[in-house]
């Protein structure tokens, strides 16, 4: 039979595999989000009986969880925010109309959803509030008891590009992922986000049972941004570095670990402006892969050195950006101004890659 394992929102799954890891989503989450959950697949008479065997059964309970509202920034900060979601949505639509065009059967065309009407739909209802438990086969009617409130919305949901209309559910919450999951995970996450309700809701990542099974081994659960997801941040002097980071650490600590700092526990290998110019200049040369950015002060020699950067048109992966000027402070001088300030640039753009560009 084989084991599964399933990205969940509430008791909606949104991802799902089987005897294998699937897609990696570690990244939405932190260290501090790995708990425990006894799954109903584990014999927990047969670890009664047999306590020496406890650390393998600490393992089948682990899980990574986590609420929406906190996964939310995370997947900001990597590209997946709600306008992804609706091109996502909206690429669906067009290749499901490229292909009834071609059939040419004008039954099969349907009127689809507008990203927003399906927006709507997903959303209707709290997560909280959907019946999960399950429907047994001999019951009369099962399909429409478990589609519960759902049952009425049956026409919306064919509106819907690629809805199967299969028997895989056996509850409101299985029903609406059978029918609305067809973007990414990560798309799914910002669109049932649209519902302030569902911002506490806890998005789970059930890993324990798949390990204990031995389909895959438990070092290939990590929580934390991937290596290829993080970005490289190098400033002019040792301050300025243990200062942005700790500022990341106490006011973005969702997205912290996406951000690495050249190593500074020493000596600063990169001390002002010129240096860290030619640090850029040489990771030019290597056509280095990883995301870098470089911090500048905003004073003159700092400016300067940041239009010298501009003018050597860097790749994709690396961007330059000086320090914003924090007027309303005033003649006031902070130990944490520059971090304040490159704070505020973060809000700013709301995906990764723009973090790279928003000077």
């Amino acid at each position: 039979m084989g084991t599964s394992i399933e990205l969940c929102l509430g008791n909606v799954a949104l991802s799902y595999s089987k005897n294998h890891m699937g897609i990696d989503y570690g990244f939405l989450f932190q260290d501090g989000d790995l708990t425990r959950k006894k799954p109903e697949s584990i014999n927990y008479e047969y670890y009664e009986e047999h306590p020496e065997e406890k650390q393998e059964l600490d393992e089948a309970e682990e899980i990574f969880a986590r609420t929406l509202s906190r996964v939310l920034p995370r997947l900001n900060l990597l590209g997946f925010t709600l306008e992804a979601a609706r091109a996502e949505y909206q690429a669906q639509v067009a290749e499901a109309e490229e292909i009834s065009n071609d059939i040419d059967i004008e039954e099969s065309k349907k009127d689809y959803l507008t990203f927003e009407e399906f927006c709507n739909l997903v959303c209707r209802y709290p997560l909280v509030d959907l019946k999960s438990d399950y429907v047994e086969y001999d019951t009369p009617d099962r399909d429409i008891v478990s589609q519960g409130r759902f049952a009425a919305d049956i026409d919306v949901f064919d509106r819907i590009p690629w809805s199967e209309n299969s028997e895989l559910y056996w509850s409101e919450a299985s029903y609406l992922s059978e029918r609305v999951c067809i973007l990414s995970a990560e798309s799914m996450l910002q669109v049932f986000a649209q519902n302030a309700a569902n911002a506490e809701v806890e998005v789970t990542w059930e890993f324990g049972p798949i390990v204990h099974t031995g389909w895959v081994q438990r070092e290939a659960f990590r929580a934390s941004a991937l290596q290829k997801q993080k970005v490289l941040i190098a400033t002019e002097g040792t301050s300025d570095a243990r200062i942005i980071r700790r500022a990341l650490d106490v006011l973005r600590p969702d997205v912290a670990d996406f951000f690495n700092f050249v190593d500074v526990d020493e000596r600063h290998p990169f001390w002002g402006t010129g240096n860290l110019v030619k640090f850029a200049e040489g990771l030019l040369r290597i056509e280095v892969l990883n995301q870098v950015l470089f911090v500048f002060d905003n004073d003159a020699e700092g400016v300067d050195a940041f239009r010298k950067l501009e003018k050597l048109n860097l790749p994709a992966n690396m961007r330059a950006m000086p320090y914003l000027i924090l007027r309303n402070l005033g003649s006031f001088q902070l130990s944490g101004l520059k971090a304040q300030t490159f704070l505020i640039s973060m809000d700013k753009p709301p995906r990764l890659s723009a973090i790279l560009t928003f000077v």
